[in-house]
């Protein structure tokens, strides 16, 4: 299931896009090809940052020629699918240097026989590494949300969620100054 594309009517706009990397008969090393195709993506997009929720079409990226961390990586995930390669959605984050902050993020893994799942990281051009933290993998990006949750409560009550994750090596000392203070209590009346 992991090679059938999620989005078989963008196959046309995606082959197109593609020829210029690899003509079917062409013989080329999977790792470059695949690498090659991370860097198109990179080098040929435009990052935009969108809150709205899911991610575009493939096709749809291609045309506005932008898109979020999400677009990338499906855009990437349908590309490899396209050329026969089992390809997941992987959404996480990636370890920010110290007083940085960031957000969730979305990189894609491929499936390469004898050498299992690798990821690919089409918005920052890179190979996924120990600063990738994987927190969902799915075939599908809308199986592979974060966090989920609801509010069981009067509506005016919720002012806001607030997440925060904190990457430790195994084996260091969490300094507590450097842990998240604690939300204030809530009453519960």
């Amino acid at each position: 299931p992991f090679r059938l594309p999620s989005y078989p009517h963008d196959g046309p706009a995606l082959q197109g896009w593609l020829l210029d990397l690899y003509r079917p008969g062409q013989l080329i090393d999977t790792l470059d090809l695949l690498t090659a195709l991370n860097t198109r993506i990179f080098q040929s997009l435009r990052y935009a940052a969108r809150d709205d929720h899911g991610v575009q079409l493939p096709c749809e990226t291609l045309r506005k020629g932008s898109g979020t961390c999400r677009d990338y990586a499906v855009l990437m995930m349908e590309a490899a699918r396209h050329w026969g390669f089992g390809a997941r959605f992987v959404s996480g984050y990636i370890q920010m240097a110290e007083g940085q902050h960031g957000a969730t993020h979305a990189w894609t893994e491929i499936y390469l026989p004898g050498a299992g799942w690798h990821g690919f990281d089409p918005t920052n051009n890179k190979l996924a590494g120990a600063e990738h933290i994987s927190v969902a993998v799915a075939r599908e990006q809308d199986k592979a949300i974060p966090l989920a949750g609801s509010w069981e409560g009067p509506a005016n009550a919720f002012d806001r969620m607030e997440v925060s994750v904190q990457v430790v090596a195994l084996g260091a000392e969490v300094q507590p100054s450097s842990l998240p203070s604690a939300p204030p209590a809530i009453p519960n009346n």
